[in-house]
């Protein structure tokens, strides 16, 4: 469960430039954290390590600041905020968005380790055939095996937008 983000401390505490996405200190916050500069720190160890994001510091706690962001323009505390783009570091408020956990999971990158090009695909060597799988609420669902790699991928097409819309 996320921290409560009180909206009046957020707006004491900062700045934010809806166009451009940065977040600017609105008070002194000691040597580094200067009034008017731009405010956070860039974490390479969140969740995705390879995927960068803005953090800041507000009353000893530490933050995503795109969720402070959120609070900041809404008012709402935020379930999970998702970054259109998938770059963690463009904060501008037409690339944020609130959604659910799962919603946010469905707008990943496709990962490093995969070796098709496309999500939810794999080249079975046993069969020599393509298998196509997508997971919905949690489940995972197969489509079917395939012979040519094109006919699963629109078959995973056509299960994305079976299962998530």
């Amino acid at each position: 469960m996320t921290k409560h983000i009180d909206p009046e401390l957020v707006r004491a505490y900062f700045d934010y430039d809806p166009e451009t996405g940065i977040l600017k200190n609105k008070v002194q916050r000691g040597p580094r954290g200067r009034r008017g500069e731009e405010a956070g720190t860039i974490d390479y160890s969140g969740p995705d390590c390879d995927k960068p994001y803005f953090r800041v510091r507000m009353e000893g706690s530490i933050y995503y600041a795109h969720r402070i962001i959120w609070v900041w323009m809404t008012g709402d505390q935020p379930e999970t905020v998702d970054h259109i783009d998938g770059n963690g570091l463009n904060n501008r408020w037409e690339n944020l968005r609130n959604v659910s956990f799962l919603k946010n999971g469905q707008n990943q990158k496709i990962h490093t380790t995969n070796t098709s090009g496309a999500s939810g695909i794999t080249f079975r060597k046993d069969s020599g055939r393509w298998r196509a799988r997508i997971t919905s609420q949690g489940k995972p669902i197969s489509l079917g095996s395939f012979k040519t790699k094109d006919e699963a991928i629109v078959a995973r097409k056509a299960a994305e937008t079976k299962y998530w819309s």
